[in-house]
């Protein structure tokens, strides 16, 4: 094992969540008790948001931040938006990321991993806007 070289130097973040854009894969691979068990410093959770499935994705979202609560856990969301148009992908709108960060903000985890815009004021205003 090579973690214990690293222990107390670095944190170890324990992804939760696995899901290809089109639903092909969907697993919650690991809960919060897997974290403290692992020594984890935090958790998580990757989902993508639109389409059919997002409420599961969302309820994985909040079920992890409130078992995470219980051990005060801090909570780390990856959200990606998706768009079906023309199958199905993960999508960098200002809209979209907007959308995607506010969810996070609501879910009340602790940091919001979101794609970037692919500019700096629309990303700005995204960050203006979930406080």
């Amino acid at each position: 094992h090579l973690w214990p070289q690293y222990a107390g130097k670095a944190s170890l973040v324990i992804q939760a969540g696995c899901f290809t854009p089109d639903d092909r894969i969907s697993e919650l691979i690991a809960t919060p008790e897997d974290a403290v068990r692992a020594g984890a410093d935090a958790l998580a959770v990757a989902i993508p948001v639109r389409g059919a499935t997002e409420g599961k994705y969302i309820r994985w979202l909040t079920d992890s931040v409130n078992a995470a609560a219980r051990y005060g856990m801090p909570v780390v969301a990856h959200i990606y938006p998706r768009d079906f148009t023309d199958g199905a992908k993960i999508v960098f709108t200002p809209d979209e990321i907007a959308y995607a960060a506010r969810i996070g903000y609501e879910s009340g985890v602790d940091v919001i991993k979101i794609g970037y815009t692919g500019d700096f004021e629309s990303f700005r205003e995204t960050v203006r806007t979930c406080p």
